[in-house]
């Protein structure tokens, strides 16, 4: 019920939803019942507030507050800080409680993970990798005339710089992840051989990596894959389709200031820099080279088996291994969760995994 007015949307007006509507109709039809608000994102997120009318938050008197819009309005233009002037005022009239799961008798370890010299060897031979991609993608900038010994087109190097920032973050997160796995596996082991039963959170399932990958290979072929899953095809995306190769011509502007447009051949196509395009050839051979580490739930799925791990996650399709070591398809029904998470409360399956965003870890 979170939408319950319409809203500036990227795009315009966003209608409120049917759930919203229907929530204040409700209400309103029943003015002298009790009303019970329950949200995770009621103190987060101004607009999740709009079907609370009983709270007396507009048109009231007892808060400066003319109406909803005037409400939500005024608490979005002041931000996070005025969320939590409003979240304290209603615990202090005893209209809101914020909850949460005791730790008692709770005990956790921290599991220390020492890198093999391999793992260290792997881990400095990508960074030294991407030592190579920032000075590549430099000269690739200044290959296609959009920076050098001064920036021609500010936007195009910001978008070529950040999307490279973007995915190097995203790939040392995936890759640090995946080296923890031996020694999660190991500890996994010794639990189960206590007979205790294992729940493992992950942020991350790599399924539009995935979807990507298996667009690329025809169907008949799932039943035998020969598939990188490995982080590094993040990178070799950005290369293939963020890597600057466009050319661009320099102009000089009314204002006597000099910057680059992209060019373009006589059929509208973007010209190419051949040279940005052999210093993008050469990275993707550097990395094609390096020693892949597969997802970390790819490796916890490939060691124990799914007939042992419970997949809680939102995938639709999964590769799995087969006793022979080969790879296949496996799809994912609707009611997959549900199936998974019967089997690990019986006792079928000893494993958990679940998937665990970065929305819910904020809720």
């Amino acid at each position: 019920m979170g939408n319950a007015m319409a809203q500036e949307g990227k795009l315009g007006m966003v209608a409120a939803s049917q759930q919203g509507i229907v929530g204040l109709r409700l209400q309103n039809a029943l003015p002298s019942s009790r009303v019970v608000y329950v949200s995770a994102t009621g103190a987060t997120k101004v607009s999740n507030l709009s079907y609370a009318n009983r709270l007396g938050l507009w048109q009231t008197g007892d808060f400066p507050f003319t109406s909803r819009e005037d409400f939500v309005e005024s608490i979005e233009g002041s931000g996070i800080a005025a969320m939590e002037v409003v979240a304290r005022d209603l615990k202090a009239l005893g209209l809101y409680l914020a909850r949460s799961l005791s730790f008692e008798g709770v005990e956790y370890q921290t599991l220390y993970i020492e890198l093999t010299s391999t793992q260290e060897r792997s881990y400095n031979s990508y960074s030294d990798a991407f030592g190579v991609i920032h000075h590549n993608l430099d000269k690739a900038l200044e290959a296609c005339n959009i920076s050098g010994d001064k920036t021609y087109n500010r936007a195009a190097k910001m978008s070529a710089v950040s999307q490279f920032e973007s995915h190097k973050q995203r790939f040392f997160n995936h890759l640090l992840t995946g080296m923890k796995c031996p020694q999660l596996i190991k500890a996994i082991e010794q639990n189960l051989a206590q007979g205790l039963a294992v729940v493992i959170q992950i942020v991350s399932t790599n399924e539009e990596l995935l979807k990507r990958r298996l667009d690329e290979v025809p169907a008949s072929e799932w039943k035998d894959l020969n598939l990188d899953l490995t982080p590094r095809e993040y990178v070799m995306d950005y290369l293939m389709s963020a890597f600057p190769v466009h050319l661009h011509s320099i102009h000089s502007g009314v204002d006597g200031e000099e910057r680059s447009e992209p060019v373009f051949d006589a059929d509208g196509s973007p010209v190419i820099s051949q040279e940005a395009v052999a210093l993008r050839d050469a990275l993707v051979d550097k990395l094609a080279s390096l020693a892949p580490i597969p997802g970390a739930l790819e490796q916890l799925l490939w060691h124990f088996g799914n007939k042992q791990i419970a997949e809680v996650t939102g995938r639709s399709k999964r590769v799995l291994k087969d006793d022979s070591g080969r790879l296949f398809v496996d799809s994912r029904g609707s009611g997959a969760n549900i199936a998974e998470t019967a089997a690990f409360m019986q006792g079928d399956k000893q494993i958990l995994i679940q998937y665990f965003s970065v929305k819910d870890k904020n809720r």
